[in-house]
């Protein structure tokens, strides 16, 4: 039938656009034709009311595959997706959703590829398209001959920006997520010039590959950069993680020492 979408409407102060109503005429399909849709967007979550986020923030790519019952029925594997290249952020795949399946001649199945971005760098960020191919067999004969079909989705961009000058902590250095941490000694007694290990060991969603290392000073020892460890797990549906730094710390004073808390300033 005819259907009408209701108009858009913008507004900032002082002025207000309003777009038209867009009616669609929708005419019944060849319900027996295959039909595969694709397209690609970006998941804010549920509570984000804008399309930006700061930079080291998590934004999910997210395409949605959609297979009508003669599609579905014919398909003998499953459509390949070829994500685009993202050059201003890190990706990490996320595991798939399981299938979304309705009853009924006009529904279609719903399979779904997901990324976690990560942006690197504040702007705009363009992704280009991706690319989905899948192959149909010409005839119900299970030796028929298959033909192979390519499909692109649109573009997507999104802005990213630094976090405010108002929100940040005075000694920021980047970080960005809810960051928890621990330290902890090697070693409780050691003798003057022999070098102790000290670990701090920071927590928290999001890359933590971007977790830069904090500064530390002690006026009773010589302090030398050890090694950095991380561990990344993109098994849930928020990218999360672990991140180790090291130093060595060699006493030049003798008597009981104390290593005060580490402070990681965070956004």
């Amino acid at each position: 039938g005819r259907l009408a979408l209701p108009p858009f409407s913008a507004s900032v102060p002082g002025a207000r656009a309003q777009a038209e109503v867009a009616p669609i005429e929708v005419h019944r399909g060849d319900e027996s034709a295959p039909q595969v849709l694709v397209r690609a967007h970006l998941d804010l979550g549920r509570d984000r009311a804008t399309d930006s986020v700061f930079v080291g923030q998590q934004i999910d790519y997210v395409v949605d595959v959609q297979l009508n019952d003669a599609a579905r029925q014919r398909l003998r594997r499953n459509p390949t997706f070829f994500p685009p290249d993202m050059p201003s952020v890190l990706a990490y795949d996320l595991p798939a959703p399981s299938p979304v399946v309705r009853n009924g001649l006009h529904c279609f199945e719903t399979l779904t590829y997901r990324r976690a971005l990560f942006p690197l760098f504040p702007g705009v960020a363009s992704i280009p398209p991706a690319v989905l191919t899948y192959a149909l067999p010409v005839s119900t004969s299970f030796f028929s001959r298959e033909e192979s079909y390519e499909l692109r989705t649109d573009s997507v961009r999104f802005l990213a920006i630094d976090p405010p000058d108002a929100g940040r902590p005075s000694d920021y250095l980047g970080a960005v997520g809810r960051v928890t941490s621990s330290a902890h000694l090697a070693a409780r007694m050691a003798r003057m010039g022999d070098p102790i290990l000290l670990t701090l060991r920071l927590e928290s969603p999001g890359n933590v590959k971007l977790l830069p290392r904090p500064t530390l000073s002690l006026p009773w020892a010589s302090i030398a950069l050890g090694d950095e460890r991380v561990t990344v797990d993109s098994a849930g549906a928020r990218v999360r993680g672990a991140k180790e730094f090291d130093w060595l710390l060699t006493p030049h004073r003798a008597g009981r020492l104390v290593v005060p808390p580490i402070r990681y300033p965070y956004f």
